[in-house]
């Protein structure tokens, strides 16, 4: 498609930073049986030999602590120095050896300081703190504030499970999942513009608080979700040089 780009350049981010990080040994953890979560291990840790970085594979359920070395250990008894895991920290920080985090050496991808923006609870505070800005949309702890038309969410959510759309007193769409004993939140709804009949929604990877690359999700429904199609974007370029792009 000559004149077309796409905003995809993730990979090149990623190597960039891991040879940047000045990291000889990272550990990559992840929870067993999750065929996605264990593709995505297997591909950054690939990122990573490519980066000359030392990489040691482990399910997170082996990782120890050792009481006199005061750290996390691997299943060989290796110090974890650093971390690269895909597990949530709003259930990592329910597990036993979560005491130990603060003070333990090991520098977590992503910081446990992540869990804040993660967690829907921050829509509120904007609401609170800028609700007369025409980019926020209302929100609460409690649905009475919004009025007949909302959506409830919960606190700590992935992938549209367990979000619920009211539409004037009725509940018009929702999704089951495994957040049901979350609290939740809950925000105004606001119709969004459909392109073909399609719902989409944007995507943007951040590397090192830069913006890497966009992905797209589109639905005939109106809650995104895991099964959402994943679908490509083109850019056209028009008067832009490669490099303005």
């Amino acid at each position: 498609m000559p004149g077309f780009e796409q905003f995809n350049e993730l990979e090149e981010h990623l190597l960039h930073a891991w040879r940047e990080s000045g990291f000889e040994h990272v550990h990559c953890a992840w929870r067993p049986r999750h065929a996605e979560v264990e593709g995505t291990i297997r591909y950054m840790a690939g990122l990573l030999r490519r980066a000359d970085i030392k990489v040691t594979m482990m399910a997170l359920h082996r990782m120890g602590w050792h009481p006199d070395q005061r750290t996390f250990v691997d299943h060989d008894g290796t110090p974890i120095r650093h971390c690269y895991k895909l597990y949530p920290w709003e259930w990592m920080l329910r597990e036993p050896f979560a005491k130990f985090v603060g003070f333990s050496r090991c520098s977590f991808i992503e910081p446990p300081w992540r869990l804040l923006l993660g967690s829907k609870g921050i829509l509120c505070l904007i609401s609170e703190m800028f609700g007369d800005h025409p980019a926020v949309v209302a929100c609460h702890r409690t649905p009475e504030k919004i009025g007949s038309s909302y959506v409830s969410k919960p606190l700590f959510g992935h992938e549209g499970h367990n979000v619920t759309i009211h539409r004037d007193g009725t509940v018009s769409e929702n999704l089951s999942g495994e957040y049901g004993d979350e609290a939740k939140v809950y925000q105004a709804f606001v119709e969004s513009p459909r392109y073909g009949g399609y719902l989409p929604q944007f995507g943007v990877w951040m590397v090192r608080d830069k913006p890497a690359a966009i992905c797209l999700r589109e639905t005939l429904g109106s809650i995104i979700s895991a099964q959402s199609a994943f679908v490509p974007h083109a850019i056209e370029r028009q008067d832009l040089k490669p490099s303005q792009f």
